[in-house]
């Protein structure tokens, strides 16, 4: 049986209210980020909860430094893998809604979940 644990990228630098993603372009990790993944880190270390044989983590640098703080933990290399991003918002990243609506239009990823965001590299993945 395999089993299959996702964990999301701890916080990330840069967030700010009313900006989508960060104001940062693919930004690292904040400080209560870096502390996020060292409890999480700790805690598999400890609880053994977690028996990976593999660690993947997306390329962006929030989900790699995540990946490479809990990986001590866990024993195992990060594999990076562009294909596992959740969403690569490229050319929206930074900006306000307004911004993105002057110059991309507004849509709704409820209703267009496979839409073209913005630029190059911005597709779901």
């Amino acid at each position: 049986m395999t089993h299959l644990y996702l964990i999301r990228h701890a916080q990330a630098d840069g967030l700010k209210s009313g900006v989508t993603g960060s104001i940062n372009p693919d930004s690292g990790l904040s400080l209560p980020g870096i502390a996020q993944a060292e409890h999480l880190r700790d805690r598999l270390a400890s609880s053994g909860e977690i028996k990976a044989d593999v660690l993947i983590s997306s390329t962006l640098n929030r989900a790699r430094e995540t990946a490479e703080i809990i990986a001590p933990a866990l024993n195992l290399p990060v594999i990076l893998n562009d294909k596992v991003q959740e969403l690569n918002i490229g050319d929206l990243e930074g900006l306000t809604v307004a911004e993105i609506e002057e110059r991309f239009g507004l849509f709704s990823l409820d209703h267009e979940p496979f839409r073209r965001l913005s630029g190059l590299g911005s597709d779901y993945a």
